[in-house]
C-alpha cells in the first residue's frame, strides 16, 4: 500500500497464502478483558507501521473503540509476549507464533479474540517492475516451484510443516498450530487490491496528507503467472 501511494515501481507477481485469523489480538483475562469491548481504557501494543496496526485499528472500530480510548504502544513482537507477560500490557495486536507464544507461558491467564470477518492477512511475491519486465523467465520459473509446493504441502502436510518448521526455528507443535489458519493457494485476483484500497482509506484517516489516489491494479504484474498457470489469475491482464 505503501509504495503504491509513493509511487513507487513495483510488480506484485502473486498472492501466495491467506489467512483470516493469522493476526488476532492476545490479551489477559486477569486485567478485565473478557469480551472485545473491554479494551477501551487498556493500554495495549502492536506493531506500528505494519499490516497488525490496520488489524487493530480495524478490530477496534469494529468493535465501537476508538483509537483515543485506548494508549497504544509501538514494540517489536517478541517484546510483546514479554511485555503482556509481566502484565505491563492488556494486551497485543500481531500474527502467530508470538499470540501462541504468550498463550504457553500465560496459559488460563491469556484469552485470544480472532479477527475473522475485520481483517484477512495476505502474502505476496512482489519485485522491481524493472526486474520483472527484464527476467520473465526467472519470475516465471519462481511461480512454477510456488506452485510445486503448494500441491506437495496440500498432499505431504506433515513433511511440509516439518520443513517450515526447521527453517523458521519454531518447534513443530507450533508450526502444526498455525498451520490451519493458513490458505495455501498460488493465484491474484482483485481481492487485494480491495485490501490495498481499505488501507489507504486508513492510512489517509491517520494522515492527511497521504494521498488515495494510488492506481493499485497497476502494481499488479500477471503476465508471467497468465503464462505459467492463466487459471490462476482472475484480472485483466
Amino acid at each position: 500500500m505503501r509504495a503504491g501511494l509513493g509511487g513507487y515501481s513495483i510488480a506484485v507477481l502473486a498472492t501466495i497464502a491467506t489467512s483470516p485469523d493469522d493476526c488476532k489480538v492476545c490479551y489477559r483475562r486477569d486485567h478485565g478483558v473478557s469480551r472485545p469491548e473491554d479494551l477501551k481504557g487498556k493500554k495495549i501494543a502492536t506493531a506500528f507501521g505494519t499490516s497488525a496496526e490496520y488489524f487493530m485499528d480495524a478490530f477496534l472500530g469494529y468493535h465501537g473503540i476508538r483509537r483515543d480510548e485506548v494508549t497504544a504502544l509501538s514494540m517489536k513482537p517478541a517484546e510483546m509476549v514479554s511485555t503482556l507477560v509481566r502484565g505491563d500490557i492488556s494486551a497485543f495486536f500481531i500474527w502467530e507464533p508470538y499470540p501462541l507464544q504468550a498463550g504457553q507461558i500465560l496459559k488460563e491467564k491469556a484469552g485470544i479474540f480472532l479477527g475473522t470477518n475485520i481483517y484477512t492477512e495476505t502474502f505476496q511475491i512482489v519485485t522491481r517492475r524493472e526486474y520483472a519486465q527484464a527476467n520473465l523467465e526467472a519470475c516465471k520459473r519462481l511461480l512454477r516451484g510456488l506452485l510445486a509446493a503448494e500441491q506437495h504441502a496440500a498432499t505431504n502436510e506433515v513433511d511440509a510443516a516439518e520443513k517450515v518448521a526447521a527453517f523458521t526455528e519454531l518447534k513443530p507443535s507450533e508450526v502444526s498450530a498455525i498451520w490451519r489458519n493458513f490458505d495455501f493457494r498460488v493465484g491474484l485476483n482483485g481481492d487485494f487490491v480491495e485490501l490495498l484500497k481499505k488501507e489507504a482509506v486508513w492510512a489517509h484517516a491517520k494522515d492527511p496528507t497521504v494521498s488515495t489516489n494510488a492506481d493499485f491494479q497497476a502494481l499488479l504484474w500477471p503476465g508471467p503467472l497468465l503464462q505459467v498457470d492463466a487459471a490462476r489469475v482472475s484480472i485483466k491482464p
